[in-house]
């Protein structure tokens, strides 16, 4: 079963991802079960009701029960547990909540990059990697895109914000408010549709956000953050979207 999105141009589809990633994998990976760590478990039963693949975007620093924690953290002993879920994929966000990668110099976001593969390869195998990423901040790191190409990276997602992209050549941002997706620099740059504790805060329904996103770009980009499931009403709004998803007949890729 492929582990990474079809091309944009192969129809609707949604793609469904997790951002500032770490505490939850190390407290899973030292458990007796990788699916019985809450955040594991929720995004299992979307796997099993729904069909959800997710993409999980990892710090490699982040605080845990107040201590300092990294991925160097999160236990090699359950890689077969890692690379029996065929609905996650794992990729690099940020070094920590505080480093943008867009501040960073690009051999600083290369090294940041390689160290957070090198522990995803360590503790989950090779066949959870992404091909899709959303770097901190939506940071545009174009200047590693021979970079990410040559680490089997295709996408990077872009800001859910009315700009649609911060750096990008003017004519690639029109693209991209107008279609959701460009092509540049041997990358494809897509929108991040809807974050779903926002439609949460905002009260908007996320049915209609998503039926909108759908007329509009053919294609549906729906995140949270790792922080913001462990609230009930994101994970409700969530389940409520990929129901309505489900419904509507389009599916996770």
């Amino acid at each position: 079963m492929t582990r990474h999105p079809t091309s944009v141009a192969d129809g609707a589809f949604y793609h469904f991802s997790v951002d500032d990633v770490l505490p939850g994998l190390v407290d899973a990976s030292r458990g007796p079960d990788l699916l019985t760590h809450p955040l594991l478990s929720f995004l299992g039963s979307l796997y099993a009701d729904f069909g959800t693949k997710t993409d999980l975007y990892l710090f490699a620093e982040a605080q845990n029960h107040g201590v300092r924690s990294s991925l160097a953290d999160v236990s090699a002993r359950q890689r077969r547990g890692f690379e029996a879920l065929p609905w996650l994929r794992l990729g690099p966000h940020a070094h920590d909540d505080q480093t943008p990668p867009y501040r960073q110099s690009v051999r600083a976001v290369q090294e940041t990059c390689d160290w957070i593969f090198d522990q995803i390869k360590r503790f989950s195998g090779s066949t959870t990697r992404s091909r899709w990423l959303r770097l901190h901040y939506f940071s545009e790191c174009f200047e590693c895109a021979d970079y990410f190409r040559d680490r089997g990276i295709d996408t990077l997602l872009l800001t859910d914000k009315a700009a649609g992209a911060y750096r990008l050549p003017p004519a690639i941002r029109k693209a991209i408010l107008e279609r959701g997706v460009a092509d540049y620099r041997g990358l494809r740059w897509v929108r991040s549709h809807l974050r779903v504790e926002a439609l949460v805060a905002s009260g908007q329904p996320i049915e209609r956000a998503i039926d909108r996103v759908l007329e509009q770009h053919g294609f549906a980009v729906l995140f949270t953050h790792e922080v913001a499931l462990a609230a009930a009403e994101v994970r409700e709004a969530a389940l409520t979207g990929l129901r309505h998803l489900e419904r509507r007949g389009v599916a996770s890729a």
